[in-house]
């Protein structure tokens, strides 16, 4: 798989905790550079992102090795997120 040189960056970023969501790595690498290395069409990308649900657990691990971090922290991640959509889901139905 390839490397940018931002996938560093956010490494040291989710390492010091300063990512909570899987959408803040976006901050340091662009959605479109992440689809790339991952062999995704940047609009299937896209809609992953926004439905975390349809995001496929392969995909996680293969962003866990570009990052160079482990599996589970990227999946804290994705869990953190899959939450906050499911509160942010709650609270329009009511």
């Amino acid at each position: 798989m390839a490397s940018d040189y931002r996938y560093a960056f956010l490494q040291e970023a989710i390492l010091k905790k300063q990512v909570y969501y899987l959408r803040d790595i976006f901050k340091y690498v662009p959605k479109s550079v992440i689809a790339r290395d991952l062999g995704l069409k940047i609009g299937r990308f896209n809609r992953s992102i926004q439905d975390i649900s349809t995001l496929y657990v392969k995909h996680l691990f293969q962003l866990a090795e570009l990052i160079k971090v482990g599996d589970e922290l990227i999946l804290d991640l994705y869990l953190n997120q899959y939450l906050l959509e499911q509160k942010l889901k709650e609270r329009r139905r009511n």
